[in-house]
């Protein structure tokens, strides 16, 4: 038995196990709460329009797919784009060879004359993402603490507005939450007994989040040197690396990496291209230090050939763009001032305004309890979760990309891993004495709290905001937070509602105006206008004094979440 492991009839965190009746009814829940999380995300797909980045991903994803090609934005790797482009590839649409992602998306979602499906098809790639990561945080918590907490935090992540918004959308950061969270776990099974099997899905799942998303390479890296280094620091008796001499130990780790090839071949299209070698100089000129180098005629030919594997040269370029988009930044917004190098602390202000009040609570607390367990028995396992959870914020926290919460998404199951300790603990506090009822009750007022107000924010999860950010969240965070181009097709609706025939449009998206908005024209900037108005509020904040003169001006009406509606009368002489 592994060292800190339980001892038979206990689980993982002390609790008695439960019965297998109890066990049954305890899975029957979790699996309830997932599918009503995957009916509620479903339900938001007829509300909005695309948002910025969905063209852009499925039109990566129908290049990969319809034409063996993948060249938009190769910091991009193809899984979550191909799953996102398979419902529509399979319906029947196909490439258009525009130029450029954004047109070439917008030409798959338009000219087939059936949008809504097209989008919603997209959309629906992301789901299984969602389930993935429900089912991560179930194994890893039910592993650590038993049945009942395994619920607690299948619960907290059914409810958690910003991870729902963004499963329902069709880009690649819900999609990390699931390869992510699942590699999380597996890397947190193998330091506790390096299998051989455990070694092999080690390297799987690490693989298929690293083709979900790049920025899985530096999130893992991070993680999984901070639950090794737990693991060596909290053990009793000091763990070691004699495990690892283990054939099966070894064993594992090349299958690992062998499935972890195949997932990388697999997901760039099994193609095959030339490696193609630094060009060697003209006959009679001198090349200096660099030409003695070059490789023999017998390299360069074998060089040429395509008998080499998309990946060894598409992952490498990917890497390269994330390194270079980190190094140039991107233009963001945090409490009033924009940007482009990003904030130290930006991070940490996103967790802290966009992550229901109940969860932070909860996920606090329990990152105190559980350190403060494993540091008292040596049970490195209940740290596991805390440790990679600072590490990946800790890393984060250096980027210059500071454009919202959907790139920490991958915190949230850790978070709910943390929060369920504190609240299962709470739970068990209730049954004890008169005054530990009082910490019973607030646990489950904060399950209450949280389930609520999911509820309440329906289907605007993408724009949710704590009551930390106030009555004005436009003041602390834009634009992906809270104008995504999500609200184009209420602004239609609202048109509609009210029979207006002409409306002039500042929309912060890529979308075609007419199309949703009846008698939609473009606002134009600097030149004041009567009539109707809609802007967004990242296109007012984010374009200078372009439309500074709107500023004199009350909305008559806020449109979804992210767009004002002017009515500007003509003045008189």
């Amino acid at each position: 038995m592994a060292d800190g492991a339980p001892a038979a009839g206990e689980s993982r965190a002390g609790e008695s196990v439960s019965a297998p009746a109890a066990r049954r009814w305890a899975r029957a829940l979790a699996v309830t709460l997932a599918l009503a999380g995957a009916a509620r995300i479903v339900a938001t797909y007829s509300a909005f329009d695309h948002t910025w980045d969905e063209p852009y991903h499925l039109a990566g994803g129908m290049e990969l797919l319809d034409q063996g090609q993948y060249r938009y934005a190769l910091e991009h790797p193809p899984l979550a784009r191909v799953s996102i482009a398979l419902g529509p590839f399979l319906d029947g649409e196909r490439s258009h060879g525009e130029k450029g992602s954004w047109l070439e998306g917008l030409a798959i979602l338009y000219e087939s004359g059936h949008y809504e499906r097209t989008l919603s098809l997209a959309r629906l790639g992301v789901l299984p993402y969602f389930l993935l990561a429900l089912w991560a945080a179930w194994l890893w918590t039910r592993w650590l603490l038993g049945e009942v907490a395994s619920v607690v935090a299948v619960f907290l992540l059914v409810t958690l507005p910003p991870l729902l918004g963004n499963s329902g959308v069709a880009t690649t950061d819900g999609p990390l939450v699931g390869t992510g969270g699942l590699a999380l776990y597996m890397m947190a099974r193998w330091l506790e007994t390096p299998t051989l099997r455990r070694g092999a899905l080690l390297g799987l799942t690490t693989a298929l989040a690293v083709v979900t998303k790049f920025s899985a390479i530096p999130f893992l890296g991070a993680a999984f040197a901070a639950m090794a280094l737990v693991r060596w620091l909290l053990s009793k008796p000091r763990w070691s690396l004699r495990p690892l001499a283990a054939r099966g130990a070894w064993g594992g780790l090349i299958i690992g990496v062998v499935l972890a090839l195949a997932t990388l071949w697999l997901s760039y299209g099994c193609g095959r291209v030339p490696l193609r070698p630094r060009p060697r100089p003209p006959a009679g000129q001198t090349a200096g230090k660099s030409s003695a180098a070059s490789a023999p005629r017998w390299v360069d030919q074998l060089l040429q050939r395509r008998i080499w594997p998309r990946f060894m040269r598409d992952v490498p370029r990917g890497i390269r763009e994330v390194v270079n988009h980190n190094r140039w930044g991107h233009r963001s917004y945090l409490l009033g001032e924009i940007r482009s190098e990003g904030w130290w602390y930006y991070f940490p202000v996103v967790l802290g305004v966009k992550t229901p009040v109940p969860l932070l609570l909860l996920g606090v607390l329990g990152l105190g309890l559980a350190s403060w367990r494993a540091v008292r028995t040596g049970d490195w396992r209940l740290a596991a979760p805390a440790a990679a959870a600072f590490a990946i914020l800790a890393f984060v926290m250096t980027s210059r990309i500071n454009i919202g919460v959907r790139h920490v998404l991958i915190l949230y199951p850790l978070l709910a891993i943390c929060g369920a300790w504190a609240a299962v603990t709470g739970l068990r506090m209730a049954r004890e004495s008169r005054w530990s009822r009082i910490v019973g009750a607030g646990v489950v007022g904060l399950l209450l709290w949280q389930g609520a107000e999911s509820v309440w924010v329906h289907p605007d999860y993408l724009a949710y905001f704590n009551p930390l950010a106030g009555p004005h969240p436009e003041n602390v965070l834009m634009p992906a937070d809270l104008d995504w181009g999500q609200d184009l097709k209420r602004l239609g609706a609202e048109v509609r509602r009210r029979g207006i025939r002409e409306i002039h449009v500042a929309y912060n998206g890529r979308a075609d105006l007419p199309r949703h908005v009846p008698g939609a024209v473009v606002l134009p900037a600097r030149r004041p206008v009567t009539g109707w108005v809609a802007i967004s509020l990242w296109s007012l904040t984010s374009k200078g004094d372009a439309y500074a003169w709107l500023r004199a001006y009350r909305p008559v009406a806020r449109v979804g979440r992210s767009i004002d509606l002017y009515e500007i009368a003509p003045e008189t002489p």
